[in-house]
């Protein structure tokens, strides 16, 4: 299974199984998240997966006085992955268009909600890259 993360102040996760089946999803707040992680059963997780953050120019002074809960949520996977010795993969987050074509799932249009459907497409394209799981098409045609 894998663990893949969309950090925020909302933060999604799903666990997926390595054929790209969901097993559970949800999101949960930053600091509620961070909790979470730190007594998650994670022993059947063999990686996880992270949307990775990275502060542009032009979003930079809209940042001014952010606590950056994405990357404590960030630091915190990273610190648990080595603890547990689960490899840890950071994606961008321009494979979303793509990953979303690959699994047939589409966040609602209301980002609030939206962040469950992002960690499970991040967890999805990295398992289809990766060769583990058929995209949603292939699976269809059988």
């Amino acid at each position: 299974m894998i663990l893949a993360v969309d950090p925020g102040d909302t933060t999604g996760y799903a666990v997926l199984h390595m054929d790209g089946r969901c097993r559970l999803w949800g999101h949960k707040s930053a600091e509620d998240f961070i909790t979470w992680l730190g007594t998650a059963p994670l022993d059947t997780v063999e990686h996880i997966v992270i949307e990775d953050f990275v502060l542009f120019a032009r979003k930079a002074k809209k940042q001014t006085g952010s606590r950056f809960k994405t990357v404590q949520v960030i630091g915190a996977l990273k610190m648990r992955a080595g603890q547990l010795g689960i490899p840890f993969h950071m994606q961008g987050s321009d494979i979303k268009p793509i990953a979303e074509r690959w699994s047939k799932v589409f966040p609602p249009a209301d980002h609030s909600k939206s962040h469950k459907y992002d960690a499970f497409n991040h967890g999805f394209y990295w398992l289809v890259k990766h060769g583990y799981a058929p995209t949603a098409w292939e699976r269809e045609r059988g």
